[in-house]
């Protein structure tokens, strides 16, 4: 079996972030590490975020020096994390190979988009400028691994690699949010859209 499959395979829903400035490497402090490493906290900050949903997957793919690309893959069915300095940690450990519930993986982009889509998951692109989210109903259900940014916009060459798969390019408002929030509002909104599906005639 292939490692990383089964991973990328097993999930309801999945959030993929994009950070070009984390770190891919466990050299940043255990605290005062928002700076040293890369801003790899918004990426604490998104898994959290995940997780707090059944059958969610966390995806995070790493542009930043010095080793890129990582990708590091957490699911919610195995991750026990309470605060943002507890996933700093475990993001820690998981470039260590130590890590109990985050998955390490050496993937570049094309690789995982095209591994996800292969799988049967719809790609869909939460930016600002996309469609209103509430329009399109068909972005809240079913098998579907959202994209987004981290603290800044992802680089451009990024963007045209992950439009080539979109299915539908969304948006939760015109005004900017942390990554964390637009997680959670969506993982909100799915769960709506569910909800009112199961008590359909």
């Amino acid at each position: 079996m292939v490692p990383g499959i089964v991973v990328l395979a097993d999930f309801k829903q999945a959030f993929l972030v994009v950070s070009s400035t984390a770190r891919t490497a466990p050299d940043y402090p255990d605290r005062g590490y928002a700076g040293p490493s890369g801003r790899l906290d918004v990426i604490a900050r998104s898994l959290l975020a995940s997780i707090i949903a059944r059958g969610t997957l966390f995806i995070a793919l790493l542009l930043g020096p010095p080793d890129p690309p990582k990708t590091l893959v957490a699911s919610s069915d195995e991750c026990r994390l309470y605060s943002e300095r507890m996933a700093m940690l475990e993001i820690k450990r998981a470039y260590m190979g130590k890590s109990k519930c985050i998955k390490l993986l050496k993937k570049d982009l094309e690789e995982l988009i095209h591994e996800l889509v292969k799988g049967g998951s719809e790609i869909v692109m939460l930016r600002e400028d996309g469609v209103d989210i509430s329009k399109v109903r068909e972005a809240l259900y079913g098998r579907k691994v959202y994209v987004l940014g981290a603290h800044i916009d992802m680089p451009s060459e990024i963007d045209k690699i992950i439009s080539r798969y979109v299915k539908y390019k969304v948006s939760i408002g015109p005004i900017s949010v942390y990554t964390s929030h637009a997680i959670i509002y969506t993982l909100w909104a799915r769960h709506v859209v569910e909800r009112r599906a199961s008590k359909t005639p």
